[in-house]
């Protein structure tokens, strides 16, 4: 789609890079199987899309019970991880806290899932090392 009679300017492009330039990190592709908890300690399966050291999005089943601002547990390999990202420090421990702070219920609900967009607890609390418990 051209803005402007002919100026050439592509609206897409121009909004694709507005939001690159919101981001404080880089994003990776990274897709892998994954779990995760939620606070009320049970067990969800998600497919990961992305991760950059700030966050990562997943797909999940679309029936979850989940909302912006709840906070789970995601269970990572911390090796995987760092061929992705080998400039993160990880400890051994694979067991990353993060809040979800966007849900996409439309763009995937067709094949019965939505993604999930989450801030690692680093990032939420203190902008430094990411942190495992």
């Amino acid at each position: 789609m051209l803005l402007g009679g002919g100026w050439g300017l592509d609206v897409m492009s121009m909004k694709q890079t507005a939001i690159q330039e919101r981001r404080r990190h880089r994003r990776h592709a990274y897709s892998t199987n994954l779990r995760f908890r939620r606070e009320d300690g049970k067990a969800l399966p998600a497919r990961s899309v992305d991760i950059s050291s700030g966050g990562m999005l997943l797909n999940v089943l679309a029936h979850q019970d989940l909302s912006v601002g709840q906070t789970i547990t995601l269970d990572l390999d911390a090796d995987d991880v760092l061929d992705v990202l080998p400039d993160v420090y990880l400890p051994s421990s694979h067991v990353l806290q993060a809040a979800i702070v966007r849900i996409e219920r439309g763009r995937l609900s067709s094949n019965g899932y939505m993604s999930i967009a989450v801030e690692f607890a680093h990032e939420r609390n203190a902008h430094e090392t990411a942190y495992f418990d």
